[in-house]
Formats: structure tokens, C-alpha cells, sequence
């Protein structure tokens, strides 16, 4: 019987869900803006704008890859995405959202006005070459967290924390 109830109550209009008429057509998405404007892998990026929904699940730069979207806000305003490893020291490129993992232009998409720029996690030097355990090694490089204990450094089997690093990412020390 209450089940019964249930249907009717829908087919005569009573029951309402909230929230599923919110979001835009996938058609009218636009990008407002995004953040932060450059990245290593791993790095959190934001995208701001208008008419995203469960279906706006690909983020792409220029013609690279995709990455799926793990984040989307009720509103259907903002969405999080992981710099993905593809684009490690890629160039600079605008960042497409899309309905599908392919960059096609036929299905609903928006295109940044601005671009993004991949920063890539290289190492450039380390210092001293050889020392006895306890000794503190630099390591030079870029795309490094500026925190430093997730950055891991990592001997065959054996990881350590850097115990320091500069604020611009480029210096490491262990």
C-alpha cells in the first residue's frame, strides 16, 4: 500500500526530487576561471563557472589526455582535478572540461580563456656524491612540494621524508 501511495503521490505531481533541476544543460557550461595557474602531478586544480554537472567528468589541456574530474559542487559551479602524470613538463595549454574522455569537439564542452601551465618534476643536481650516513644531501631541481614532508626520496626499497625545502620548489634537503 505504500508503495502504491508513493507512485500516485509522483504521477500526480505531489513528490518533487530537489537538486536534480539545478545544474544547466551540459551545453551552456563556461569556465570563468581556474586555479592555481601552474602545477606539478598530484597538484589540486579548481576550475570556477557555470552549468557543470555529474556528466562534466573530463578535464583536458589542449590536446593531451584527459583526467576525470573527482570533485563537483552542488551548485554545479566548481570542479577538483588532479594533475595527472601525462602532462608532467608539457607545455602551456588551455584546459578544456568535457563530457567525455575524448577531445572531441562534438560533444558539450567549455575551454579556459587562460592557459595552464605543467610544471615538471626534474631533479638537476644533488650534492655531496658520496658522504657517511647522517650526511645532509641537497637536491636541486624543480616541481617539488613546498612542504617538505611529502616529498619522498626514495633508495631502491628504502624511502626518507625531506627534512627541508625553499619555498619555490626547487631545493631539497635530506
Amino acid at each position: 500500500m505504500k508503495i502504491v501511495g508513493i507512485v500516485l503521490c509522483a504521477l500526480l505531481g505531489i513528490v518533487s526530487l530537489h537538486g536534480q533541476g539545478d545544474f544547466l544543460s551540459p551545453e551552456q557550461m563556461s569556465i570563468s576561471s581556474f586555479t592555481p595557474a601552474t602545477g606539478r602531478p598530484g597538484t589540486v586544480g579548481t576550475i570556477r563557472g557555470e552549468g557543470f554537472t555529474p556528466l562534466t567528468i573530463h578535464v583536458h589541456l589542449g590536446s593531451l589526455g584527459s583526467v576525470r574530474v573527482h570533485a563537483l559542487n552542488n551548485a554545479g559551479t566548481e570542479l577538483k582535478f588532479r594533475v595527472p602524470n601525462a602532462w608532467n613538463g608539457q607545455s602551456a595549454a588551455r584546459l578544456t572540461v568535457n563530457t567525455s574522455s575524448s577531445s572531441s569537439t562534438s560533444s558539450p564542452r567549455a575551454t579556459s580563456s587562460g592557459t595552464f601551465t605543467p610544471i615538471a618534476l626534474t631533479i638537476t643536481n644533488f650534492t655531496p656524491a658520496t658522504g657517511p650516513p647522517g650526511t645532509v644531501i641537497t637536491i636541486r631541481g624543480t616541481g617539488f612540494k613546498t612542504t617538505a614532508s611529502p616529498n619522498y626520496i626514495h633508495f631502491g626499497s628504502y624511502s626518507v621524508s625531506a627534512h627541508a625545502v625553499n619555498g619555490a620548489g626547487t631545493e631539497l634537503k635530506f
